[in-house]
């Protein structure tokens, strides 16, 4: 199975908008199968830490009590990620949220949006072929023209892994987005790299409005290709 590449060119034109994208494919690559973050600025309730190349560690048995983190098992998989030069670390992680880093405030006609980066771990007694079959399903039902544009086998760092790589429409502000952007303005680029390890469901994915994609997917990239897990 070769690794991925991000893919540089959209596919024109259905989660609601709360829901960033971004369509992958990697030199080595994973993506996340995060289908809840913003395309418009996040407004946390603490202020995120903008990090400058660090190496991002996730230990669950550090873990325990942390805020937000309502949905929690120390058995999870450890991994570790290197954040984008110049991008927020959010604290502010709610439910199986085990990461969550976006881009600084990019602006368009006075519009502020980001990219958005995450990784999100939930228990499954599923295997990856099972995990992948529903994910086409579930996104499929909202991915435009219920298309994908890549989908693919992948590896992630020896984990076997599946790529899903899709455009979604965001309602939210539809008429400025028109706008901005033209007819294609409310096209969300979103990319999911999924794997299972130990009973977990990982979901890397990223997100940015599609014609702001291609200002960041190097970014993506590289953080992607970063990912391992550390047990």
């Amino acid at each position: 199975m070769a690794a991925p590449t991000l893919s540089r060119v959209a596919f024109l034109s259905l989660i609601t908008l709360l829901i960033v994208v971004a369509g992958i494919m990697i030199k080595q690559y994973f993506p996340h199968v995060a289908r809840t973050t913003p395309a418009s600025s996040p407004t946390p309730s603490t202020v995120p830490t903008r990090e400058m190349g660090t190496r991002f560690e996730y230990n669950p048995k550090k873990e325990l009590g942390t805020a937000g983190l309502t949905s929690f098992n120390n058995d999870e998989p450890p991994f570790s990620l290197q954040l984008p030069d110049g991008w927020y670390y959010n604290e502010d992680r709610t439910n199986w949220e085990r990461l969550v880093v976006f881009s600084p405030n990019q602006v368009k006609k006075d519009f502020q949006y980001r990219t958005v980066i995450s990784v999100n771990i939930t228990p499954s007694t599923r295997t990856l072929k099972q995990e992948v079959d529903t994910a086409r399903i579930e996104i499929g039902k909202q991915a435009v023209h219920n298309v994908f544009l890549v989908d693919k086998a992948v590896k992630l760092k020896n984990y076997s892994a599946h790529i899903l790589e899709y455009n979604l429409v965001r309602e939210q502000d539809a008429k400025l987005l028109q706008e901005i952007a033209g007819e294609d303005g409310q096209l969300v680029h979103h990319v999911d790299v999924i794997t299972v390890k130990d009973g977990y469901l990982i979901d890397i994915s990223a997100s940015s409005f599609e014609w702001a994609w291609k200002d960041t997917v190097a970014d993506v990239e590289k953080a992607m290709n970063s990912f391992r897990f550390t047990e």
